[in-house]
């Protein structure tokens, strides 16, 4: 398609969208034809990497089809058009999500919406707007929880960001049922002692060194590999250094622990904040 044949289009479309006698006759507009025309630009705007166009053009065929009382397609066209201004526009990818997840909530496809506020978290965290990531990740869990859909990543940067905004009972919640969940799934097992080292993390981050043994015991009580792994014995190291305000301990099991099981960022960010715990604020540097 050239563009010669685009502004032809374009054309054709402007003329079949406004009613005349002749459409009166004819059954009035037909808007699904002038979705599909839509389309058919938008497609060369892709192929161009025109982005913006592009989705623009997906959005007037979404307009078109909710026209011809088609809210399914348009919800389709919406979702396609974000996808693109992801590439351009994070602001209108979560503004044209919104109005597909809008239209699905009428036809109760909550599979869908919950995937669609997925997304919106994931835009909103690499805009590094954690609150409004862990606000979308909360309303898409909520979706999946209603459909009865496993699903784990979600949940995880929920309580992952949750712990970053110093939300730690939330976040060990979280953590926990995770834990729970996985103990009995051969496939999610393997994940089961981190889920508790995290959850306890949380629960130390919180100053509630009670709530992190209780989870500890549970553990135990619950799966007889957990005394048997690095999670356990790191964990009953933390607690020592921790119920004996023993800065020198503490550093130690994270010197030694780190060597063999390189921490992660937040596992960096959640001790640091349990240290600052046991380190006397008149003897931290300002």
């Amino acid at each position: 398609m050239s563009s010669d044949k685009v502004l032809a289009i374009l054309a054709r479309i402007d003329k079949e969208s406004k009613p005349s006698i002749f459409s009166y006759f004819t059954g009035g507009v037909h808007w699904d034809e002038i979705a599909e025309l839509y389309c058919s630009v938008a497609g060369y705007y892709k192929r161009e990497k025109k982005w913006s166009e592009a989705a623009k053009m997906l959005t007037l065929s979404a307009e078109s089809q909710l026209k011809d009382n088609n809210k399914y397609g348009a919800a389709t066209n919406y979702q396609d058009a974000a996808l693109l201004y992801k590439k351009c526009s994070n602001q209108d990818a979560i503004d044209t999500y919104t109005k597909a997840a809008e239209l699905l909530l009428d036809m109760g496809k909550f599979q869908i919406i919950a995937g669609i506020y997925h997304k919106i978290a994931e835009i909103y965290e690499q805009d590094l707007n954690i609150e409004k990531a862990v606000e979308n990740y909360q309303i898409a869990f909520d979706y999946y929880n209603a459909e009865s859909i496993r699903n784990t990543k979600c949940p995880e940067k929920l309580a992952e960001l949750s712990a970053q905004l110093e939300k730690y009972q939330k976040a060990s919640e979280i953590y926990d049922n995770l834990g729970i969940d996985s103990m009995n799934n051969k496939i999610l097992q393997y994940n089961t002692t981190e889920y508790c080292l995290k959850a306890c993390l949380c629960h130390l981050a919180n100053s509630d060194i009670i709530s992190c043994k209780n989870i500890v015991t549970k553990y135990k009580d619950l799966d007889p590999r957990f005394e048997n792994s690095y999670q356990y014995n790191f964990l009953s190291d933390i607690i020592s250094s921790y119920e004996n305000y023993d800065i020198d301990l503490f550093d130690k099991v994270i010197s030694e622990y780190d060597i063999i099981y390189p921490f992660n960022p937040w596992k960096v960010m959640i001790l640091s904040r349990i240290r600052g715990i046991l380190v006397p604020k008149d003897t931290q540097l300002c």
